[in-house]
């Protein structure tokens, strides 16, 4: 018995927009040729990935983790690279019925700037316990976007009483005046719901 597992449509569509805009991204950031900017893309994506550590808390913990694509890492409510800082930020406690909202901001490092034309994006997966009023947020949805930093409010409404944990998985790019590195990242938030 063969078995087929099958890429989601939304990665595979996600996949290749961000490869069409890598390369259009390194023709326009670079100051010299993309053949150039290639190898230097890769090298500060190497560089990011060993500046991650493995997560061990939960929302507000301020523990560091990486939780991109393709690592065996739990997703963490923060993650800290050379390059950028991505954090979730969520209250501990949230009234059951009761609209309350977590955040998603990332911070370019010193030399770093977020990229304008990249199509950022914020996916949740919430349980059904925790009400959205969509799963997909975009850069039009975002409270800040600059290229200094990104924040989004994402509006919820747990119900029921007890522990709930929402994944968040965040597409950008970060760039210098030489390379673009786009990125998807996985975090997480984990918070109790009281009466």
């Amino acid at each position: 018995m063969s078995t087929h597992r099958s890429v989601p449509l939304g990665f595979a569509r996600r996949s290749a927009a961000a490869a069409i805009w890598l390369v259009a991204s390194l023709v326009a950031c670079s100051s010299g040729s993309s053949e150039e900017a290639a190898p230097a893309a890769a090298k500060d994506r190497a560089g990011e990935k060993s500046a991650a550590t493995a997560p061990s808390g939960g929302a507000g913990s301020g523990k560091e983790g990486s939780g991109a694509s393709g690592d065996e890492q739990p997703a963490s409510d923060h993650v800290r690279t050379a390059t950028y800082d991505l954090r979730a930020i969520a209250e501990t406690q949230y009234a059951a019925d009761r609209p309350g909202q977590f955040s998603v901001e990332l911070k370019p490092k010193e030399g770093w700037h977020v990229n304008m034309d990249y199509p950022f994006a914020v996916e949740v997966e919430a349980p059904d316990s925790v009400k959205l009023p969509k799963k997909r947020f975009e850069k039009a949805d975002a409270a800040s976007y600059t290229e200094d930093g990104v924040r989004l409010d994402v509006p919820m409404t747990p119900t029921g009483e007890g522990e709930r944990r929402i994944e968040i998985e965040v597409d950008f790019a970060v760039c210098t005046p030489d390379s673009c590195v786009p990125e998807t990242r996985t975090l997480s938030v984990s918070f109790r719901v009281g009466a």
